[in-house]
């Protein structure tokens, strides 16, 4: 078992590293967003690039929220609010 203050630290650093590789994968979704410009979804026709979006938008909102998550840790650590 990690004492009090080294399982605080761990879990900031697993809150930063996971909202790292969210915005990794929100940047590659910027390429098939591209894609998606010029394909048509095959019974609605509309864009695939709408589709594609929410590849974009859905990791950042995670990434900002284990971003969050890590500040009100790292506030909590320091003995703030």
């Amino acid at each position: 078992r990690l004492s009090l203050p080294k399982k605080r630290t761990a879990l900031i650093i697993m809150d930063v590293l996971v909202a790292v590789f969210l915005v990794v994968v929100a940047y590659y979704a910027l390429n098939l967003i591209r894609v998606g410009r010029i394909q048509k979804s095959s019974v609605l026709r509309v864009p695939m690039s709408y589709m594609f979006s929410l590849m974009l938008v859905s990791p950042l909102l995670t990434a900002l929220f284990f971003c969050e998550s890590a500040y009100k840790r790292l506030r909590r650590s320091d003995g703030g609010a």
